[in-house]
């Protein structure tokens, strides 16, 4: 039941009408029955291991807050922190993990009679236990009071707009709203249609139609050098970013309509400046949780340069393992944290260079040209996400340049020739968007507009949906993570 369906639709109307009918008291219990049905939907057999680790969590958390002294506590953070991960190492790594040794095994030329164990990945698996996660943390650490009721906590967990792939929502900020009383807003309703009109939108005109002509030329790219890799490429980095910021945006404008405000997840990430920048802007609740839970214990910048760098490239490539436990999204974290290391140990050097030289004054470099090295940096990076394994990334990139002929119509074919001229049509409409919205929210920056400029703009939008959509629906990218 994905959120471009049909079945959604019926689903969401019937929950949303019966959440107003609701008292206030009992509203937890419609939208726990209505996230483990939506998580039911995809797969029966695991809203079991979100139950289980729901439990895990809570009990934790009730038990440190039985506890006075902070050595007892931390067994139970522990406990939480070992089982909810375990989960994860099992259900999403074992599998990988166990075909590895399996093949280095038989590379060295040794019989292995062991079987490679396997499992089917539950959706959101690395989303709802790093949610769980959070909580046990922010209890040990006395940051967030422990929450004594198990059915508003399991909603907190299993809330279906950010389910199946974020945002990660930190307790703090998401559990109190669970209390409060909301009373039907027609302004509010209308302002949630915003960001989920925007967010079809990006999904399944632009990503959508981006995703066959990516396949085409990805899907066995030894085939290809030059233009045509550096063209999917591109369109490659447009395509997962409107596939994963539509859905963000769609479970921002879904959770409003229940008068529950979860965090803008992407913050117009090819407007960055710097890799930094870019950082801040890109699936933004994964990074503050890797910065308060690792980064800082770590001792964050606040320590020696080479120590500061490491703990950079350590954090990176744990955020590599979270995406998966093959080699190419190790190279990809790595590779991002190369790009923001690399500017650290640069800094004296360059400093002492420009000043010897008196060009500190001088040299500004434009803010097009900042924009236009981030974006190509994260496209060569982004690389490793896609491909099947790594042999494949450096064969992208070892021919990464525009030497042969722009694509010609027997790379994507004549059909999807004229999808490519619409996907980049697209992509403008969209980037015109975000640049006139600046660094605002999208539907904050839409309310400030004259009536007939909002009525206008969603006029055409849902036009442009009705006319150039890919009704076929392609499961969000990240459902994959």
């Amino acid at each position: 039941m994905d959120f471009i369906s049909l079945e959604f639709a019926c689903f969401f109307v019937v929950l949303f009408f019966l959440y107003y009918f609701f008292p206030q008291r009992f509203r937890w219990v419609l939208l726990l029955v209505g996230s483990y049905f939506f998580y039911f939907s995809w797969n029966p057999h695991y809203i079991f291991l979100l139950a289980f680790s729901t439990l895990v969590a809570y009990f934790s958390g009730f038990l440190m807050g039985r506890e006075v002294e902070r050595c007892k506590k931390r067994k139970f953070l522990y406990f939480s922190v070992f089982v909810n991960l375990g989960l994860l190492l099992v259900f999403k790594y074992l599998g990988v993990l166990s075909q590895m040794v399996h093949d280095a095994v038989s590379f060295f030329g040794l019989s292995v009679d062991s079987p490679v164990v396997s499992f089917l990945l539950p959706i959101g698996v690395s989303f709802y236990i790093f949610q769980s996660l959070s909580y046990s943390i922010d209890v040990y650490k006395g940051s967030i009071g422990v929450e004594r009721h198990l059915g508003r906590f399991a909603v907190y967990v299993s809330f279906f707009p950010q389910l199946l792939a974020g945002p990660i929502e930190r307790a703090s900020h998401l559990l109190p709203q669970f209390n409060s009383d909301v009373s039907f807003d027609v302004d509010r309703v209308l302002d949630g249609l915003k960001p989920i009109l925007l967010g079809v939108f990006m999904k399944i005109v632009v990503a959508d139609r981006i995703a066959p002509l990516v396949d085409a030329v990805y899907s066995d790219p030894f085939v290809y050098v030059g233009a045509p890799l550096v063209v999917a490429t591109y369109l490659f980095s447009f395509q997962i970013y409107c596939d994963f910021a539509g859905y963000s945006l769609m479970a921002v404008g879904l959770a409003q309509m229940f008068g529950i405000d979860i965090i803008d997840n992407f913050r117009r990430p090819f407007f960055a400046t710097s890799v930094s920048d870019f950082w801040k802007r890109w699936h933004i609740s994964l990074v503050r949780w890797f910065n308060d839970y690792l980064y800082y214990p770590l001792g964050g910048y606040k320590v020696k340069p080479l120590r500061w760098v490491l703990n950079i490239l350590g954090v990176f490539l744990v955020i590599g393992f979270w995406h998966g436990a093959d080699p190419k999204y190790l190279v990809w974290g790595l590779l991002n944290g190369f790009y923001l290391t690399v500017p650290i140990l640069l800094y004296k050097p360059r400093y002492s260079l420009l000043k010897s030289f008196g060009f500190l004054r001088c040299i500004r470099v434009p803010v097009v040209v900042k924009r236009l090295v981030v974006f190509h940096l994260f496209s060569l990076s982004i690389v490793f996400i896609k491909v099947k394994d790594l042999s494949a990334g450096l064969h992208i990139l070892r021919n990464f340049h525009v030497v042969s002929d722009f694509p010609a119509p027997r790379v994507f074919g004549l059909t999807s020739y004229m999808n490519l001229y619409l996907a980049v049509f697209f992509v403008f409409v969209l980037v015109f968007i975000e640049v006139l919205q600046k660094d605002e929210s999208f539907r904050f920056f839409l309310a400030k507009r004259h009536v007939l400029v909002r009525l206008f703009f969603y006029s055409f939008l849902m036009l442009v949906i009705y006319l150039f959509g890919f009704f076929e629906e392609k499961p969000f990218i990240y459902y994959g993570f």
